[in-house]
């Protein structure tokens, strides 16, 4: 199984490699959750990134990775983190073709990218800033992956995740977050902006890329 085969090696390696400089990064942890499941970590400061492997079929050998990040304030620390880790993974021999979907975690564990969202939902057309909501026929999920993926997803941290997962060519949100613009952390951007207080905007929702053709293709 190539999850047991992601486990084995990080077992017995202590640090990953750099794609650009080919030297030794920062040491990596590996520890068991309480699920049992097999955790991999690289932090830099308060800034840590997390992944792990959950299989969905023994007899396909297909799996997920679940990702999440942890206090990571500067993005492009947090992207230099997540390269190096995903480097390393993916010198273990993983079968990409197999991997179903990566689970990124909450928006606004991203502050750029929530910023992003949130920015760009304040001229969209198809956003009723009054109301909170869609105003076409979309539903609430298909307004806020439309907004990711025509506004927010070229930024690097995206491109890196993709640059070693091509197969992963769907996004898919749920559990959309709304809240108005001055009781947002990100109040004064979006002010800045050009928002109004009242104003209510998506700044937050459980976000997966996915080998999924029922999805909104990036």
């Amino acid at each position: 199984m190539q999850i047991c085969k992601i486990i084995f090696c990080l077992s017995l390696c202590a640090c990953t490699y750099s794609r650009t400089t080919g030297i030794v990064s920062k040491p990596f942890h590996v520890h068991q959750n309480h699920l049992g499941e097999q955790e991999y970590e690289l932090q830099d400061g308060e800034c840590k990134v997390s992944i792990r492997g959950q299989s969905t079929s023994s007899w396909s050998g297909s799996y997920n990775l679940r990702m999440q990040i942890f206090n990571c304030r500067d993005p492009r620390v947090r992207d230099s983190l997540v390269s190096d880790l995903l480097e390393h993974i993916s010198k273990l021999g993983l079968d990409i073709k197999h991997l179903q979907t990566i689970y990124l975690g909450q928006v606004s564990d991203y502050p750029d990218i929530a910023l992003c969202l949130a920015t760009n939902s304040l001229n969209a057309d198809f956003w009723d800033k009054d109301r909170g909501r869609p105003v076409r026929s979309l539903n609430i999920n298909q307004a806020v992956e439309t907004l990711l993926r025509d506004n927010c997803l070229k930024r690097e941290f995206f491109s890196i995740v993709r640059g070693y997962f091509h197969n992963l060519s769907y996004l898919r949100v749920e559990k959309v977050s709304i809240g108005k613009v001055t009781e947002l952390d990100m109040a004064q951007e979006l002010l800045n902006a050009g928002g109004h207080s009242v104003e209510r905007v998506p700044f937050d929702a459980v976000i997966y890329l996915m080998v999924d053709d029922k999805t909104h293709p990036i």
